[in-house]
């Protein structure tokens, strides 16, 4: 705040941008391409894993196969889209990381991966920086 911002930072806080976006991307392009992801059933072999202690209510829901055929989709849909914030304005920019926070607070809840949260918000300021940069530029 006390110094403007060099070519250098701008361009850390563009690359960080770019490999958050393109790793969303690539997650949902992965998933899209999995026949257990597409017809729904991914989340529920997840969550009934012996690895992870999920609430046996989010179990009973994902054995409803609209609920987790949705919720599949849901999930494959904002990972591929999530590119698209680059075009979007700050005020969509904050939606877009306002959901992003909340797919990972549910993975917290539901996995436990606490880890995904607090490094995926970390690199959610510079995404806004850039994305206001492109919503101000001409």
């Amino acid at each position: 705040n006390l110094f403007p911002v060099t070519i250098v930072e701008t361009g850390a806080l563009y690359y960080i941008s770019f490999q958050v976006a393109t790793s969303y991307f690539l997650a949902g392009f992965v998933k899209i391409k999995q026949k257990n992801w597409r017809n729904g059933t991914a989340l529920l072999t997840f969550i009934e894993s012996p690895n992870y202690n999920s609430p046996n209510i989010f179990k009973n829901l994902l054995r409803i196969k609209g609920f987790s055929l949705v919720t599949s989709w849901s999930v494959i849909f904002f990972e591929i889209c999530f590119p698209l914030i680059f075009a979007q304005n700050s005020y969509a920019a904050l939606i877009w990381i306002g959901l992003a926070l909340l797919f990972h607070f549910i993975n917290v809840i539901l996995f436990g991966l606490n880890r995904f949260l607090i490094i995926w918000a970390a690199t959610y300021p510079a995404l806004y920086f850039v994305v206001n940069n492109f919503s101000n530029s001409p």
